[in-house]
């Protein structure tokens, strides 16, 4: 039930971009690092499906979520263990259980949530929003037998045009995303669109 996706690949992007190699020139060793994050595969991530960032409506306001395609649980497993502990990543590690087939950390302080399987990994945040409920939330993810491209077909011809860079916007779905600020701003743009809205950039 997402109202609004933008997606991209991040290696397609920084290797397009040349920036690990003009980094490795200019910056030494920290261009090494950036050529260690520009190969995602090393995280665990695959670089053949594109990360979304997805918004919905959630109980306190809109509700921002991430997803990850993964290569495997282990492959990500063993990325995350040797990531710098600049991340908090072992204090992460140390708060993680298992639920329904799913690892993850289900609720907290903090609004946050995050579980995975062996295909995807899945964040969600809402400001002011129950992690419990978050946690909940993150299961009925997981339980859907099919997804966004099955719901909106304008959404399906928008991941088949394999933008490197690009989002997806359900017109309708705005004032539950949008303060009523924002919506008065775009009152002008509703008048002139209806329906869904894509856009894709491609790179070369």
């Amino acid at each position: 039930n997402a109202g609004a996706v933008f997606s991209f690949y991040p290696s397609r992007l920084v290797n397009k971009s040349g920036l690990p190699d003009y980094a490795g020139e200019y910056f030494g060793g920290m261009g090494k690092q950036l050529d260690t994050l520009a190969d995602f595969t090393k995280l665990g991530i695959r670089e053949d499906q594109p990360i979304h960032l997805f918004a919905q409506k959630g109980n306190n306001g809109p509700r921002v979520g991430l997803t990850l395609p993964l290569i495997s649980r282990e492959t990500f497993e063993k990325g995350m263990k040797e990531l710098p502990n600049i991340f908090g990543v072992d204090n992460i590690l140390k708060q993680m259980t298992e639920e329904r087939g799913l690892r993850g950390v289900f609720r907290g302080e903090r609004p946050f949530v995050f579980a995975y399987d062996h295909h995807v990994l899945v964040l969600l945040y809402e400001d002011g929003g129950d992690s419990t409920e978050l946690g909940a939330a993150l299961h009925e993810l997981f339980d859907q037998e099919s997804g966004l491209s099955s719901a909106e077909p304008t959404f399906a011809r928008y991941i088949e045009a394999n933008h490197d860079l690009g989002y997806w916007v359900k017109l309708e779905a705005l004032p539950q995303l949008l303060g009523k600020e924002a919506i008065g701003n775009l009152d002008q743009l509703g008048d002139q669109l209806q329906g869904t809205t894509t856009m894709g950039m491609q790179f070369e």
